[in-house]
C-alpha cells in the first residue's frame, strides 16, 4: 500500500512539474558557396503546432573577425503546420543573395521565430542559432561580370576594338577565381571580306585575325588591334568563355537571372573610323621618339625676370642692457660685525638683569 501511495505521489509530481512539450526544429543542412552566398535548411520535428519565422526581419551573422551582421531575413515560406500523426517532412530554407561569407573561416548564424499551439492556444517566441565552418570565402561571383563594346572600326589596315571587360580578381582569398582576357574572352568577327583567322582558315565569319594584339588601358579597360590587310570588319562579337577551364562561369549563363542578368555577351557593328573620341595609347618606342623630339627641338628663350632692386635694410636699434655694477664687499662685513656687536651687547644686559633679580 506504501509503495502505491509513493508511486501515485511520484506520478502526480512528474505531472504538475515536469516541463510540457517544447516544439523543436533542426537542421537539416547548410553551406557557404564561393560566391560570398550562403543556405541553410530547417526541418521542424513532429508536432502540433504553427512555426512562425517572420518574427525578426533581420538574420544574425556572426563572421570570422568577430564582427556581427543583420542581413534581412526574406524566408522562402513563413510559415508550417503540421499535424500529429500526419506528419510529413517540412523543408524551410534561406538562401542568401548578398555577398555575406566574404572571408574564408567560420561563421554563427541566429534567427528568432514563434511556436504556436493551436490546441491550447499558446505561443513562445524562441531563438535558434548554428555553425556553419570551414567556408571558403568569396572566389567569384557573376554579379562582379559585364562586357561592352565602346567602339570599333577597321582604318588603314588595321583592326581597332575598345572594349569593358570585368575579369579582375574580386578578393584577396588566395583561391580567388579571375579571368584571362584572351582565353577567358571568345571573340567572333565578321567581315565584308574573307581574311585568315588565328587557325589559318580563310573565312567571312570566324576567330580573330592571325596578328593581334589586347592591352590593357585602364580599368577593366582594353584595346584590341589587328591586322586586317584584305577587308574590313563588318561586326565584332565578344562573349564569356564556356571552355572547362573556366567552368565557374557555366552558371553565370545558367543563373543569369539570380544575378541581376549581367551583360555576359556583346556585339557591336563597326565602321571605318571611330563613332566616339577614345584617349590614344602609346607604346613605348611612340614615347621614347616623343622624347627625342622634344630634345631636338629648338626651346624657345624666355626671358629671365630682372632681379627687384634690393633696399638696404633699415639697421634696427639693438636693445641696451646696463652692465651689472660689481658688489662692494667692504660694506658687507662692515655691517655683519654691526650686528654682531648689538647681539652681544643685548646678550649682556639681558644676563645683568637676570642676575640682580636673583640677588
Amino acid at each position: 500500500m506504501a509503495m502505491k501511495n509513493k508511486f501515485l505521489i511520484i506520478s502526480i509530481f512528474v505531472v504538475i512539474f515536469l516541463p510540457t512539450y517544447v516544439y523543436a526544429i533542426s537542421l537539416a543542412e547548410s553551406s557557404c558557396k564561393d560566391d560570398g552566398s550562403f543556405y541553410f535548411r530547417i526541418t521542424p520535428d513532429e508536432g502540433n503546432a504553427y512555426l512562425f519565422f517572420n518574427e525578426s526581419n533581420f538574420i544574425k551573422i556572426t563572421t570570422p573577425k568577430g564582427e556581427v551582421l543583420d542581413i534581412p531575413a526574406n524566408w522562402s515560406r513563413n510559415q508550417i503546420q503540421l499535424d500529429s500523426g500526419s506528419y510529413q517532412e517540412n523543408n524551410y530554407f534561406y538562401q542568401s543573395d548578398l555577398l555575406i561569407f566574404n572571408r574564408s573561416g567560420n561563421y554563427k548564424v541566429e534567427f528568432d521565430y514563434r511556436e504556436y499551439y493551436y490546441k491550447n492556444q499558446s505561443q513562445t517566441k524562441r531563438t535558434y542559432g548554428f555553425n556553419i565552418k570551414n567556408c571558403p570565402g568569396l572566389l567569384f561571383n557573376c554579379r562582379f561580370l559585364g562586357l561592352n563594346i565602346d567602339d570599333c572600326y577597321t582604318k588603314d589596315n588595321k583592326f581597332y576594338a575598345y572594349f569593358t571587360a570585368n575579369l579582375e580578381k574580386q578578393s584577396s582569398e588566395e583561391n580567388s577565381k579571375f579571368i584571362d582576357v584572351n582565353n577567358g574572352l571568345k571573340y567572333m568577327i565578321e567581315a565584308n571580306g574573307a581574311y585568315m583567322d588565328t587557325t589559318g582558315n580563310l573565312l567571312k565569319r570566324g576567330k580573330l585575325p592571325k596578328v593581334y594584339t589586347i592591352k590593357n588601358t585602364g580599368r577593366n579597360k582594353y584595346l584590341l588591334e589587328a591586322d586586317f590587310p584584305s577587308s574590313s570588319v563588318k561586326n565584332l562579337y565578344i562573349e564569356y568563355s564556356k571552355e572547362p577551364e573556366y567552368y565557374f562561369v557555366n552558371d553565370c549563363y545558367i543563373f543569369n537571372a539570380n544575378y541581376g542578368n549581367r551583360q555576359l555577351t556583346t556585339s557591336r557593328s563597326c565602321g571605318d573610323k571611330p563613332s566616339i573620341e577614345l584617349p590614344k595609347v602609346e607604346t613605348k618606342l611612340e614615347k621614347k621618339e616623343e622624347v627625342k623630339k622634344e630634345t631636338v627641338s629648338e626651346t624657345p628663350k624666355v626671358e629671365e625676370p630682372k632681379p627687384k632692386e634690393e633696399k638696404p635694410a633699415e639697421k634696427k636699434e639693438e636693445p641696451k642692457f646696463e652692465e651689472a655694477k660689481p658688489t662692494n664687499y667692504k660694506y658687507v662685513w662692515i655691517s655683519i660685525l654691526v650686528i654682531t656687536v648689538i647681539l652681544i651687547a643685548v646678550f649682556i644686559i639681558v644676563k645683568r638683569k637676570s642676575e640682580d633679580n636673583l640677588i
